[in-house]
């Protein structure tokens, strides 16, 4: 058996392990921990260690604070509205550890300046250039949330944007390799697969998908 690990006094985020509270049916260990807000709390070890706990949940409870304050734009008779929303997401992927996307913005570091943590602040700068339809977008997608580094975009234009993208030179421009494909009017994942194979760029794009056709058994 593998020897305990000790997690006194070390710090896991927000939180600092102070002693063993319990173990559960297959002896995995529980921590009690303090919170740097004051509170106390109680975390498994491998969780601890895989920062997959990192606070009380006080983030949370300050996000919910900030949303069930009243102003004009949350709701309308159909009701949230969409720029309230994009506000709430756009905490809440930052600053709340148990939203799917945090490990893509809080968790590389990603922050919302601090006048945008109330909505109107943030609507006092983004609202001149809002129109339906749009999502907030980084200029820099390693930068933070904030009114040097964020604009109103497209969904293809955020699309575009992403860290992920596959961006390829095509016809003597740099673009996204999804970009390239709807100019030449061809599939992505056509595309993709030649590049994996090593085809050249060019010749991956602009080669036509080959149609096939299927012969009946017996057929000249």
């Amino acid at each position: 058996m593998s020897k305990m690990r000790d997690l006194s006094d070390q710090k896991f985020g927000k939180l600092t392990a102070l002693s063993i509270h319990s173990k559960d049916k297959h002896n995995h260990v529980k921590w009690l921990c303090k919170c740097d807000c004051g509170n106390e709390t109680v975390a498994f070890s491998d969780n601890l260690l895989r920062n997959h706990t990192t606070s009380c949940g006080c983030e949370m409870s300050r996000i919910n604070s900030i949303i069930h304050k009243k102003h004009g734009k949350r709701y309308t008779p159909d009701g949230q509205t969409r720029e309230y929303t994009i506000w709430c997401n756009m905490l809440s992927r930052c600053e709340n550890p148990n939203n799917s996307s945090y490990k893509n913005y809080g968790g590389r570091g990603i922050k919302v300046c601090d006048k945008w943590h109330t909505f109107e602040g943030f609507w006092d700068d983004m609202s001149k250039t809002y129109e339906n339809g749009l999502t907030i977008e980084r200029k820099d997608v390693n930068g933070d949330y904030c009114p040097e580094n964020c604009t109103w975009a497209t969904i293809l234009e955020q699309a575009n944007n992403k860290t992920n993208s596959h961006y390829v030179n095509y016809n003597g421009e740099r673009m996204t390799l999804a970009e390239a494909c709807r100019k030449q009017n061809i599939d992505y994942h056509t595309v993709f697969a030649r590049l994996k194979l090593g085809w050249d760029t060019e010749k991956a794009i602009k080669t036509p998908v080959r149609k096939h056709t299927w012969k009946s058994k017996g057929s000249a």
